[in-house]
């Protein structure tokens, strides 16, 4: 049996603010060359369907559509491969990189942890609020 840890791994990421059982995740592939954070809206990538950026209503690249909010907090480099901040491989080896992460598209989230979240990401995710505001309350996507 092993004595050392092949990875360290703390990835608290976003987590539901109630019914964590009833919150659904997809995994999604990310843009290229972006570091974004966890409880980030994201659209999908026109030019790259299955592939998704950080939503914007200004933008005009198919991230302007949300489709549902970042679980964990990622960097990317220019292929695309995933690194996860919080995987940390021990003795200087590099921790490993993935091709994809898990994106929200239900659950119920405190809105001082989520990035993005404005009356149209919450109407197109067929979300509605729970308490509060979009700043400081709780919301239902999905």
């Amino acid at each position: 049996m092993p004595t050392t840890a092949a990875a360290i791994l703390d990835l608290r990421g976003l987590q539901p603010w109630s019914d964590p059982f009833l919150a659904r995740l997809a995994d999604v592939k990310i843009a290229p060359s972006v570091i974004l954070a966890s409880g980030v809206v994201l659209g999908e990538l026109t030019a790259q369907p299955g592939t998704y950026g950080a939503y914007g209503a200004q933008h005009i690249d198919g991230t302007q559509i949300p489709k549902g909010i970042l679980a964990y907090d990622v960097q990317t480099d220019a292929g695309g491969s995933i690194s996860l901040t919080g995987l940390v491989a021990p003795f200087g080896v590099p921790a490993p990189t993935v091709q994809s992460v898990g994106m929200y598209y239900t659950g119920v989230f405190a809105c001082s942890e989520l990035t993005g979240m404005d009356a149209n990401a919450l109407a197109v995710l067929g979300g509605h609020l729970i308490s509060g505001d979009l700043t400081s309350g709780v919301v239902c996507i999905g």
